[in-house]
């Protein structure tokens, strides 16, 4: 009798613990997700950058070369001819899901054609330089500044590593992500 008032009330709990724990799914939930960061990025580039003048149907063409891990800068590439708009969307994820700035956990810094040309000219010519100080040692970095950016350079067991660092934000960009978006970038408007 024991064993079937056993298997009873085992049978009557198991429906209970099973649903239980069902995930809360959406942005709260999620601490970073590619597609959320591409989501809530192209909504800012569209809202905020590009301005859409009302009753107007544009074409844009968005290129979103997201980071994997959370922590690493992402970017979106755009052009829009109809509007004369042009340029790249850094975009920094805090690493929690507090409001900043009226966005929910991402900082984005936009930078038109022109300066970004400026930029990726400079960042390519660092990065060709620093060699000759990280050959001094283990412990060394390069330290470059562009505008309102810091990026460091550092090797981590034979891994060229980026740090970049804006308005409070920390991220991580590696020496392929960079390279990557650089290509991208220039591809875009050929």
């Amino acid at each position: 009798m024991k064993n079937i008032v056993s298997i009873i009330a085992l049978t009557l709990c198991i429906p209970f613990t099973t649903f239980s724990q069902v995930s809360n799914i959406g942005l709260a939930s999620q601490e970073y997700s590619k597609d959320i960061t591409e989501y809530v990025s192209k909504e800012y580039l569209i809202t905020k950058i590009l301005k859409i003048p009302e009753s107007m149907l544009i074409g844009v063409e968005i290129d979103a070369i997201t980071a994997s891990n959370s922590g690493e800068l992402s970017t979106i590439v755009y052009n829009c001819e109809q509007l004369e708009k042009r340029g790249i969307l850094l975009i920094f994820w805090t690493g929690d899901l507090s409001y900043i700035d009226g966005n929910r956990g991402y900082g984005f810094l936009h930078l038109e054609y022109d300066t970004a040309i400026d930029l990726f000219t400079k960042l390519s010519t660092a990065n060709k330089h620093k060699k000759s100080i990280l050959n001094q040692g283990k412990d060394w970095n390069v330290v470059f500044r562009w505008a309102d950016l810091h990026f460091v350079f550092w090797v981590d067991n034979t891994m060229n590593k980026i740090r970049v660092f804006w308005n409070g934000y920390d991220s991580e960009w590696s020496s392929s992500n960079l390279k990557t978006t650089a290509k991208r970038f220039f591809k875009s408007f050929e």
